[in-house]
């Protein structure tokens, strides 16, 4: 009887923690505003699973891989490593920090209708 509890727990334990991944699942966009030496970017980010792929239309157009966890943190990156961002989604809003060639922006973003 003791193992069926714990093997319940254990999975009662993962599957919170999966769902709360997966609530961050879908489109969202995030765009700089902000006037400064950079070009501005739009950002336009899918999350599947644990799994978020960044989208970064500016002068140039590149995409940024990596993953999200369970409380909404995230970080991605180019394969060698030359532009990165990382942030946080919280509810329906998302804040992003993009670290490229000219330095570091944040700025934030919303779920895509």
């Amino acid at each position: 009887m003791r193992t069926i509890v714990v093997a319940l727990w254990t999975l009662l334990v993962f599957s919170i923690a999966s769902a709360e991944a997966e609530s961050y699942s879908g489109k969202w966009e995030a765009a700089d505003q902000m006037e400064h030496k950079c070009a501005r970017f739009v950002a336009h980010i899918t999350v599947a699973g644990s799994n978020i792929t960044i989208k970064v239309v500016s002068v140039a157009t590149y995409t940024l891989k990596g993953t999200v966890a369970p409380d909404g943190s995230f970080t991605a990156g180019e394969a060698n490593g030359s532009r990165t961002a990382n942030g946080k989604f919280a509810g329906d809003a998302v804040e992003l920090t993009l670290l490229a060639g000219c330095g570091s922006r944040t700025t934030t973003g919303h779920r895509a209708d």
